[in-house]
């Protein structure tokens, strides 16, 4: 009998070491994250306590349903994860006998059903060979599959190691391993599919199953090397960074009335089907072609929404105008001429509650090419800025907010 354990959580291996920085890296992520919202709801009122600061960032967070889901199920998932990590370590085996194998799964008897146990005979086996995982794939997802009259069992070569014989590597001996893999030519890959402890195992002590080798040469898809997949990995992170620079540094205007969403996500939805069927009539695999369009589309959704302000300014032949509203108490203002939005803003509620009912205040606004209001934020923050800084205990200086490009909550027009 032979006990076969997953090289990834074996004491000393380069997998463990590199989970370990990722889930320290993960954590001062959260901290940094947690730190910066409370950070701009501080900003939001400089003179609350961190009880009112705390409940006003609750208040805030219950108002976007898929923050809250996303942070609901953060640590569901880091919970989850970590029953897999201590399962793995403490119960995954993959165990070889002369009459058959046995899997047992990581996780713990309410959690199998996702990953289940299962055993095989060797008399059951009809046909075994050596394959890749998926099309495509690279050597480290070479498989040895199981094909019985009924059902196919599949299992990954390279996890599996006998922990009285294996020698971790270093992290960086450990990549070039896995980088002499990934080609499927050499010594490296033919060792893997020829002399790994399953495989020999199978080979010494297994009457009647013959295992077909594992086709040679390289199967994984360049992308470098295909001028249009290539390039449409350069337009992601061009309209990636377009999005951040324009959509949170230079630009100072944004929406009063509600953004077409829905014209942004169809955009996105339309440059992932072109992009994905341009890269399937240039050569690129099926799988890549629908990866790359759906980051396309992503980056072009995204895009859109500081690209639309953009274009509205460009497009406007008049400038900005300055009109006047009057208040109607805890940021909400109506304007003078009915033919334009009201205005309606949720961050900083201190500055605004301190402008009266029935006070008059001018914003200004413009209406450009593609027919929608957006509001000129820079005197607004000013204006915003000054106040706090007034407010400020002695001693403390306000210090400036996040750019303030979020849509205002405005009425139809």
């Amino acid at each position: 009998m032979l006990v076969l354990h997953n090289r990834s959580f074996l004491p000393g291996s380069p997998q463990q070491r590199m989970m370990i920085w990722l889930g320290v890296l993960l954590l001062c992520l959260i901290i940094a994250v947690g730190a910066l919202l409370y950070l701009i709801v501080y900003e939001a009122c400089p003179t609350c306590s961190p009880g009112e600061t705390a409940v006003s960032a609750w208040e805030k967070l219950l108002k976007e349903k898929g923050m809250v889901f996303a942070l609901a199920a953060t640590p569901v998932l880091l919970v989850f994860f970590l029953i897999l990590a201590i399962g793995s370590r403490n119960r995954e085996r993959l165990i070889l006998t002369e009459t058959g194998i046995e899997f047992r799964s990581p996780l713990p008897g309410p959690l199998n059903f996702l990953h289940r146990d299962w055993s095989l005979q060797w008399f059951e086996v009809r046909r075994a060979w050596i394959g890749p995982m998926f099309k495509f794939a690279g050597g480290q997802f070479t498989s040895l599959f199981f094909e019985t009259g009924n059902k196919r069992r599949r299992i990954l070569i390279y996890p599996w190691v006998d922990p009285r014989h294996y020698r971790p590597r270093t992290l960086r001996k450990e990549k070039a391993y896995i980088d002499a893999l990934q080609k499927q030519l050499g010594p490296e890959y033919e060792a893997l599919t020829t002399e790994s402890a399953v495989v020999r195992y199978i080979a010494e002590h297994v009457r009647g199953v013959e295992i077909e080798p594992a086709p040679t040469g390289s199967t994984g898809f360049a992308l470098e090397k295909n001028p249009w997949a290539l390039g449409v990995v350069v337009l992601f992170f061009l309209l990636a960074a377009y999005t951040v620079i324009d959509g949170f540094v230079l630009i100072g205007e944004t929406y009063v009335t509600r953004p077409a969403y829905e014209v942004f996500a169809t955009g996105g939805l339309l440059a992932a089907i072109v992009a994905a069927r341009v890269l399937r009539a240039r050569g690129v695999p099926n799988l890549e072609s629908a990866v790359l369009g759906v980051l396309l589309g992503a980056a072009t959704g995204c895009a859109l929404y500081p690209g639309s302000l953009r274009l509205n300014q460009w497009t406007d032949s008049s400038g900005l105008h300055v009109h006047t509203y009057r208040s109607q108490g805890q940021g909400r203002f109506i304007p003078l001429d009915e033919s334009l939005p009201e205005l309606h803003f949720d961050d900083y509620p201190e500055y605004w509650r301190e402008i009266g009912v029935g006070e008059q205040q001018d914003f200004e606004l413009r209406r450009g090419g593609l027919d929608f209001y957006q509001l000129n934020m820079a005197p607004i923050h000013d204006a915003i800025v000054e106040h706090y800084r007034r407010k400020n205990r002695p001693g403390r200086e306000a210090r400036k907010g996040p750019a303030l490009n979020t849509p205002v909550t405005a009425g139809s027009e």
